[in-house]
């Protein structure tokens, strides 16, 4: 059943882009936030790859649950699995594409106003995003158990942002960030993400002074 609140928020989030263009760092953060508590609501489709954005640009935390749902997705690189039954997911999940595809979804469910999710726009709201988001840290501490014994387990999971990028391949490009993994046994391992599909990345991992690649 739909709420007040929801409504309320609604209300906000149509005055906000019908009245303003999304062309400085407080108005795009004001829009995240309200997009975030409209997921929160429960009374949207599971829009995963947005809720991150949001969360990521906020300099939020994610629920545990959310933090639980994220992790078991991406389980297959932070744990060295193969994870093949993912792989299709992994391909779009994080993707700049389907961050503008999902914020589409969003609005469209309540707003005319999708002007923000066009392209010659998006390209302006992405840049400011890389303001708003150069100083945040999203730290994940549910634990990832192994899935057989020469796997590796994870207990927390630290994301970065990294450099900012041209935005000229939206439809493949990956946020740059920088995943910090420790895991139980003591090892530490690093993902850096940047003009690439998830499903293709790997963990370089740290102990002892060495270095070695999980695939």
């Amino acid at each position: 059943m739909r709420s007040i609140e929801t409504d309320h928020i609604e209300m906000r989030l149509n005055a906000l882009l019908h009245r303003k263009k999304i062309n400085d760092e407080s108005t795009l953060v004001y829009l995240l936030f309200l997009s975030r508590n409209l997921l929160e609501r429960g009374n949207f489709p599971t829009l995963p790859t947005l809720k991150f954005y949001c969360t990521f640009g906020l300099n939020a935390p994610l629920c545990r649950a959310d933090a639980r749902s994220f992790l078991e997705m991406v389980s297959p690189i932070l744990t060295g699995a193969d994870g093949l039954d993912k792989q299709d997911a992994l391909k779009t999940f994080l993707t700049l594409k389907q961050f503008q595809k999902e914020l589409r979804t969003l609005l469209q469910s309540f707003s005319p106003d999708l002007s923000v999710c066009e392209d010659s726009q998006w390209v302006e709201y992405l840049k400011l995003y890389s303001k708003a988001v150069q100083d945040s840290k999203l730290i994940l501490e549910e634990a990832i158990q192994a899935s057989s014994p020469e796997r590796l387990a994870v207990k927390k999971l630290t994301i970065r942002p990294a450099a900012q990028i041209p935005f000229d391949d939206l439809a493949a490009t990956i946020y740059p960030m920088l995943w910090e993994i420790e895991y139980e046994d003591g090892r530490v391992g690093r993902v850096y993400l940047e003009n690439t599909v998830l499903a293709r990345s790997h963990v370089q991992l740290m102990a002892n002074q060495q270095s070695g690649m999980v695939e």
